[in-house]
């Protein structure tokens, strides 16, 4: 097999052809773009709610300014804990669990220009699931400034991971997603490069990688993997 020196924008160098997408079946789409719209509905239902408290409060509301913080950190994070986990953990034939996460995050490994190629329903259908859930246990929950805010934020982060990982590949994003890269707002090319040169060990957060600089520095997800192996039982000598 001759190498393919295709360099993409991460810099990490494919070693097989790029692989070509199956076709994905009609009713998947459909699925994925009602999932997107639900989503939509209650996103807007919950900033109209948030917008209401800023407006009442002007539009520095402390709360809501803390709540846009603390979600875009925590989306960061269980961005890179839900990549760890998926990376470090179980098998592509796990049940359920393996084609639903662990396989995309594996082929992501040996094609990692795959992610270019996947549509808006592809990329982001799926990662509705949970927000789709998380929403409306927001609603559910006593309605604070912070604590909607909070949800608000964190459902837009996380929702927009993907398409922030799928910029960090891609050789020629607009001029606007290079300036956000830039600035450091969403996740840089740069900043993803050190996973896939890292041997999958490190900055695994992908919404904006704002905490990979300091879980790195204190080995997180290596001692958490370490901590969680310890406590398998230990095998007997007939196994």
């Amino acid at each position: 097999m001759t190498l393919d020196a295709t360099k993409v924008a991460t810099g990490y160098i494919l070693t097989e052809p790029l692989a070509v997408s199956a076709p994905r079946p009609a009713w998947q789409a459909a699925f994925e773009f009602g999932l997107l719209l639900v989503t939509a509905v209650l996103v807007g239902a919950l900033a109209g709610d948030v917008l209401a408290s800023a407006n009442s409060a002007g539009i520095f509301h402390f709360p809501v300014v803390a709540g846009l913080v603390l979600g875009v950190v925590c989306a960061d994070f269980a961005s890179g804990a839900l990549h760890w986990f998926c990376d470090r953990f179980f098998e592509a034939d796990t049940p359920l669990l393996g084609p639903m996460l662990i396989v995309p995050f594996r082929e992501h490994h040996d094609d990692p220009q795959g992610i270019v190629r996947h549509g808006l329903l592809e990329l982001h259908g799926n990662s509705c699931i949970p927000i789709i859930a998380l929403l409306l246990l927001g609603r559910a929950l006593p309605a604070t400034p912070l604590l909607q805010s909070w949800v608000l934020f964190f459902s837009l982060a996380a929702l927009a991971t993907n398409q922030f990982h799928r910029w960090a590949h891609d050789p020629a994003p607009a001029a606007p997603v290079c300036w956000l890269q830039r600035h450091g707002l969403i996740l840089s090319p740069e900043g993803h490069d050190r996973h896939h040169r890292g041997e999958f060990q490190k900055s695994f957060c992908m919404t904006t990688g704002w905490l990979n600089p300091p879980l790195d520095r204190l080995d997180f997800f290596p001692r958490a993997e370490r901590a969680l192996r310890a406590l398998r039982p230990a095998r007997s000598a007939k196994d």
